[in-house]
């Protein structure tokens, strides 16, 4: 039988490397803290992700709500049906070009002066509005 001192027992204190009451006490709190952050961080992040894959099936294939040629309205629309809305705009709109300046007004049929307008490549930055760009870009 051995009579061992019970003041001669190793503490957590004592170990080479080990942890001391106080720094165990500290390392939970920090893991709770971190618990509190990482929740609501989460959180945020499948909301934001949700947003983001909402806006991308609403608006796949289509331009974005708000985006106007001239006087016409385009967003919301397909491309396709934005060019016929464009040819048909663009036809009639089209047909002479006036030059005023001064006493004198000078009116030349659009072909004349080599003017025309493309509605495809016009359509086809309508649908880049918002597409183009770095992700902070395109939320300006």
């Amino acid at each position: 039988m051995r009579l061992k001192n019970p003041r001669d027992r190793m503490s957590s204190r004592d170990v080479p490397g080990g942890l001391s009451d106080y720094t165990q006490r500290g390392a939970r709190k920090y893991g709770n803290s971190r618990q509190r952050v990482i929740g609501p961080v989460l959180v945020i992040c499948a909301i934001v992700s949700v947003l983001v894959a909402a806006n991308y099936w609403m608006n796949h294939s289509k331009i974005y709500p708000g985006v106007t040629v001239g006087d016409v309205a385009l967003g919301g629309k397909t491309p396709e049906e934005a060019r016929e809305v464009l040819d048909g705009r663009a036809g009639g709109a089209l047909r002479e070009v006036r030059l005023s300046g001064g006493p004198e007004e000078l009116t030349l049929p659009a072909e004349e002066a080599g003017v025309s307008f493309d509605a495809a490549s016009t359509v086809d930055r309508a649908y880049a509005v918002g597409r183009e760009g770095s992700v902070f870009e395109r939320l300006g």
